[in-house]
């Protein structure tokens, strides 16, 4: 049977979460265990919490029980049913912290631990037995290492909440009672179960997300099924949880199957208490495919804008899932359009390029979804009463997103100043800029990479485009603005004896056709073969096309400017070439 296993944080991670607007209260109450073997609230570790295993990240794995039989005890580190293993255990038990043993940093020596043990295969219980104690103490100081794997996972462990003192490492111990009349618990609570789907097959290797306790000190936890649909997770105190289902095919992606169950759910909170819950069999209803189709007010399609979909206000999916080229929400790695859901659905909407974010969202809408059916949604794309907007594309009708756009005006103009405006096409292609005065506005495309304008794709599309001057007098939809094919411009700088000048700087401009108005690159260093060359580009030259400026610069030159450009050359580019300038080297 494959392993299922879970993981726990403080804050929402991976395909699903609970709703921002629900967390938003809760997450500040989480408390931590401090050095001095108290929580957050300032009240003391309790000997239960002390016989459990931690990760660094507070993240519960099994446990630790302790049997005294006059001057022996016996030690038991366990996992139990949880998904965790154990692959080595080190075991030091003294009267003071100060006896653990240490290395010359100071850290503690876990492999000079009086007990140490590696099982010739991961196991789930590690018992040293026989473990003497001096006659007369009252407590022990237990420090307990162990080495635990899960699928995916190799992590180290520490039994107890207090630090070990005087070390930079995480490492942590206890003090264990040997008065006390009952010792510490090795049982926690926790829960397990099986996911059936709608037509019957196990819920395998889908995702559970928990949320709890709802009363105490809430923690994610994120467990997985295994290829029978059956999940168990544990945790650090009873209360009531909350679950939300997540279909996956894979562990690996957030890619749910067409296949008639929800690929999200918000189960009904559970009370669990001090032992593992059994839940049972879990059946999921039948689900509906809802399509979301995103348009602006003229109904031409809005593609790359963020879609989420929160089940009963709970559960959702991540935000990253977008529109695709004709305004519809799709999958990443799905074939078909849509998301299959059931009963109280909420969906939001975010404009293209925007980050996701809860309060920022352009639209949302509850609906109750009893069958399939499609929501469309109409956004405004906010241009003021003088603005351009358009969708770039290239010559084979890729879409041009996240690249920028510059407009510069107005041209020739004796009542307003000129200014320039940047904006930055979306997941679509499509910009949108607000300008203050009308009049005649030169407009600049240039090519980005990861919002890098020094290191364009050589992709066919050109690195700078002037367009034709556009005349702004309310608002000017320009629609689909095809680029045209680039070809590769190589700049070479050598001297009078050919040579090439390596450290040179030249840049290069593309011009609207009356030389009046020029949109460029900085000035770049050529290489050593004395080409040149865009930062983070492992080739030589820039695509280009149509009229062309070339500015090149002398080596000696720390700072070019209009004033100091060595030789300049005006060319109209129809084809991939080569131009050759001599400098003094």
């Amino acid at each position: 049977m494959a392993k299922h296993f879970s993981r726990r944080s403080t804050i929402a991670s991976g395909f699903a979460t609970l709703a921002t607007a629900t967390l938003a209260g809760c997450l500040g109450d989480i408390p931590t265990n401090d050095p001095n073997g108290t929580d957050s609230d300032g009240d003391s570790a309790t000997d239960e919490d002390a016989a459990r295993l931690y990760t660094a990240r507070d993240e519960l794995v099994g446990t630790v029980s302790i049997a005294q039989e006059g001057s022996h005890l016996t030690v038991a580190f366990e996992t139990g049913d949880s998904p965790w293993t154990i692959s080595q255990a080190s075991l030091h038990v003294g009267s003071a912290d100060s006896d653990i043993p240490r290395n010359d940093n100071g850290n503690p020596h876990v492999h000079q631990f009086e007990r140490v043990t590696q099982p010739d295969s991961p196991t789930d219980t590690i018992e040293f037995a026989d473990v003497g104690i001096d006659d007369g103490l009252e407590q022990v100081v237990v420090a307990g290492h162990a080495v635990v794997q899960r699928e995916f996972q190799t992590t180290d462990v520490w039994a107890g909440t207090k630090s070990i003192p005087d070390t930079a490492d995480w490492a942590r111990y206890f003090e264990h009672d040997l008065t006390a009349s009952e010792q510490p618990r090795s049982d926690v609570p926790g829960m397990r179960g099986r996911i059936v789907t709608a037509n019957g097959d196990p819920g395998a290797d889908d995702q559970l997300d928990v949320l709890g306790p709802q009363d105490g000190s809430p923690e994610f936890d994120t467990t997985y099924t295994d290829e029978n649909g059956a999940f168990h997770t544990m945790f650090t105190e009873p209360g009531t949880y909350s679950l939300g289902y997540n279909q996956r095919v894979q562990r690996e992606t957030n890619t749910p199957e067409r296949d008639g169950s929800p690929d999200i759910y918000s189960l009904d909170p559970v009370e669990v208490g001090d032992e593992v819950l059994e839940l049972g069999t879990i059946e999921l209803p039948d689900a509906h495919v809802l399509d979301v189709r995103v348009v602006d007010d003229a109904g031409t399609p809005i593609a790359g804008a963020p879609v989420n979909f929160l089940h009963r206000d709970s559960w959702e999916i991540g935000r990253g899932q977008q529109t695709n080229a004709d305004g519809y929400f799709q999958y990443e790695n799905l074939d078909v359009t849509g998301i299959e859901l059931h009963g109280a659905v909420r969906i939001q909407v975010w404009e293209p390029g925007v980050d996701p974010e809860p309060g920022n969202y352009a639209a949302q809408r509850q609906i109750e979804l009893d069958g399939p059916r499609t929501e469309e949604f109409v956004l405004d794309r906010g241009a003021g009463e003088l603005a351009i907007t358009g969708t770039i594309s290239g010559p084979d009708g890729e879409l041009a997103t996240g690249d920028r756009v510059q407009i510069r005006g107005p041209r020739r103009s004796n009542e307003h100043p000129t200014k320039e405006y940047r904006t930055t096409t979306d997941h679509g292609g499509y910009f949108s800029a607000e300008v203050e005065n009308p009049g005649a506005y030169a407009l600049g495309y240039i090519q980005e990479q990861d919002g890098d304008p020094t290191s364009p794709e050589r992709d066919g599309m050109p690195d700078i485009y002037h367009f034709d001057l556009v005349d702004i007098d309310g608002v000017v939809d320009l629609g689909d603005v095809e680029l045209p094919q680039a070809h590769v411009l190589d700049v070479r700088v050598v001297d009078a004896s050919g040579n090439p000048v390596e450290g040179a700087h030249a840049c290069v401009w593309s011009c609207s056709p009356d030389g009046s108005s020029c949109w460029g690159s900085a000035p770049r260093e050529t290489n050593a073969d004395g080409y040149f060359q865009y930062d983070g580009l492992g080739e030589s030259g820039a695509e280009l096309v149509g009229d062309i400026t070339i500015q090149v610069w002398s080596p000696d030159v720390a700072d070019p400017g209009f004033d100091n450009i060595a030789d300049e050359r005006e060319i109209e580019l129809t084809e991939s070439r080569t131009e050759e300038f001599v400098v003094d080297g």
